[in-house]
């Protein structure tokens, strides 16, 4: 018995010393923190506001220490649901929070949110297991069903759970499992643990994801059959075929990237034989067809719809998507060396911060399936929308490139349920509904999922020609172009889409190419206006974020003026 005591005094004594090393850690971190966030995120943080920086830390650290003490006491026994409602969308969130380190990390977290606040102090990982586990058979998606994306939020959220819990090997995950191994009632403990999780993975997959038979037997299956690749997947067909060629050539003699690249297109309609010969020709070139890749859904696709399905179908590991009609400033390859890129494992761009009547519904729609928004999430000036403005932005993300890295749970399934959202039931009566095309899907995934995602902070911008007469008259920034800018993290230049250098992309063979001498980069969002003057938007901002084209950028617009005679209008594509 004295022995007992003193290990418990040890205990809490040791407790007590992490604590106030951890409170000493939060104290002399607190203040960076607040100003990392508030540089990384100025943009969108300025139009929400950062109130959760100013929680309670020794509040929170004590919660934390519970929490940790709760997961490694294996001889601790389950408490009883915390939920007389059983919200199981608030159970799921606060454990994949849970998941993701929360419990351990003395700073807030800013993907999660869930478990800083004291009232949710009593967190135990158990009890939200068992109650995950308890709710999961109830969670079926009928036909009727699929399109309540409050219910396929819940079973999304329980594979991600079961799919973590059962493949991913850290520490935390396998003590976790250890500790419900050995609270659970059935008689064969892990080995029946890790049967109960297999079958949910195979019910929720079968329910969410039917379409992924015969090419993959099974998400895991998916998962393990990449390699380490990196490459280039671009979708297109015959009205891009000149787009594609150009950007795929410019890749390799400007930035000498020689990443392979796979095109996918949709059937011989899609892609005729002589583009497929041309294309074939290119060195490092694979063209796919995707009514071949996953064929109950692809077959019904239909335009943006088929950027996920082909990112998923890829063979790389590490794919770099790119849309038909994007061409680079810099090296596409340098996202991979990106802070964020490096630790998320995927990276997203923001759309122009543009003020439209069209979709606004979408923002009151996604707060409504998805009510547990995380901290960063909160912050996207996306989900600040009222219905008492007249003109709120209404795009968030710009999905003519993203990089991500599919070897990730977070990322694979989050790419899945993005994939689902364009498939063609769910994109024609909900997605394409209440907002533009395929783009918000993917962070749509990753935040109800609860996947860490990171926005590029500068706004979409745009690189055209100055209006110099409005300019003058109105003492603002105005630049007039078809093209969508975007800035990497340091504000400088990065890639665009919208037609590449060419003044009509519907007209390939006419050899007229747009004199760019302006870009407008775009840091905040508000105090910007887009207006059309058809067919080009005009930029109206600060004349502070509108730049001459620098002599540089208009070198390299000569190459690529030369690459495109070169190649495409006499024919000498290899």
């Amino acid at each position: 018995m004295g022995n007992s005591k003193q290990a418990q005094i040890f205990v809490n004594a040791l407790s007590i010393a992490a604590g106030l090393i951890l409170v000493g850690t939060w104290l002399w971190l607190d203040a960076p923190l607040k100003s990392r966030l508030g540089a990384s995120h100025q943009s969108d943080s300025s139009i929400a506001g950062a109130d959760f920086l100013h929680e309670s830390a020794i509040a929170r650290l004590e919660n934390q220490l519970q929490n940790a003490r709760a997961l490694f006491d294996l001889n601790a026994t389950s408490t009883p649901s915390l939920f007389d409602t059983h919200d199981i969308d608030l159970v799921q969130i606060q454990f994949l929070d849970f998941l993701n380190g929360e419990f351990l990390d003395a700073r807030p977290s800013l993907f999660g949110g869930s478990l800083s606040n004291s009232s949710e102090s009593n967190f135990n990982a158990l009890s939200h297991w068992n109650a995950i586990i308890s709710d999961a058979p109830s969670q079926t998606l009928s036909s009727n069903s699929t399109m309540n994306y409050v219910q396929v939020g819940r079973v999304a959220r329980t594979l991600i759970i079961a799919h973590r819990i059962l493949y991913d090997t850290s520490d935390t995950l396998q003590k976790l499992l250890s500790n419900v191994s050995t609270k659970s009632n059935n008689s064969d403990a892990k080995v029946d643990m890790k049967q109960s999780l297999t079958r949910i993975i195979d019910t929720a997959t079968d329910a969410l994801f039917p379409w992924i038979p015969p090419t993959f037997t099974s998400i895991r299956s998916m998962q393990t059959s990449l390699d380490d690749s990196v490459g280039i997947v671009i979708t297109g067909g015959n009205h891009h075929a000149h787009l594609m060629m150009h950007l795929i050539s410019t890749l390799r003699e400007e930035f000498n990237c020689t990443l392979p690249v796979e095109l996918f297109y949709a059937g011989p309609d899609d892609l005729n034989a002589a583009h497929l010969k041309q294309f074939n020709q290119m060195t490092n070139v694979t063209t796919k067809d995707l009514h071949q890749y996953f064929p109950q859904e692809t077959k019904r696709w239909q335009k943006f719809s088929a950027k996920p399905f082909a990112i998923l179908a890829s063979s790389f590991r590490t794919v770099l998507f790119m849309d038909a009609d994007v061409l680079f400033f810099r090296d596409p390859r340098e996202i991979l060396e990106n802070d964020v890129f490096r630790r998320n494992g995927l990276y997203y761009f923001k759309d122009r911060y543009y003020h439209d009547s069209a979709f606004q519904e979408g923002s009151f729609w996604f707060r409504e399936i998805n009510p547990y928004m995380s901290r960063y999430g909160r912050t996207l000036s996306y989900m600040h929308l009222r219905r008492t403005d007249a003109h709120g932005t209404v795009h968030q993300m710009d999905s003519g490139f993203i990089p991500l890295d599919k070897s990730r749970t977070g990322v694979l399934l989050s790419l899945l349920l993005a994939c689902k959202m364009n498939s063609a039931d769910e994109r024609d009566e909900v997605l394409y509904k209440k907002s533009y095309g395929d783009k918000e899907a993917f962070w749509f995934s990753s935040e109800i999922l609860r996947v860490p995602y990171e926005f590029n902070p500068y706004f979409g911008g745009t690189l055209g020609r100055k209006d110099r007469v409005q300019s003058f008259f109105s003492w603002r920034g105005i630049v007039c172009s078809s093209t969508l800018l975007q800035a990497n993290e340091k504000g400088e230049p990065f890639w665009w889409n919208g037609g590449g250098i060419l003044v009509d992309r519907f007209k390939p063979y006419d050899g007229e190419f747009v004199d760019f001498d302006a870009v407008g980069i775009d840091p905040v969002g508000q105090g910007t206006w887009w207006v059309w003057r058809h067919p080009m938007i005009c930029m109206n901002t600060s004349w502070m974020n509108v730049r001459w084209l620098s002599r540089r950028h208009k070198q390299m617009l000569r190459r690529f003026e030369g690459i495109y005679r070169r190649k495409i209008l006499a024919g000498n594509i290899e």
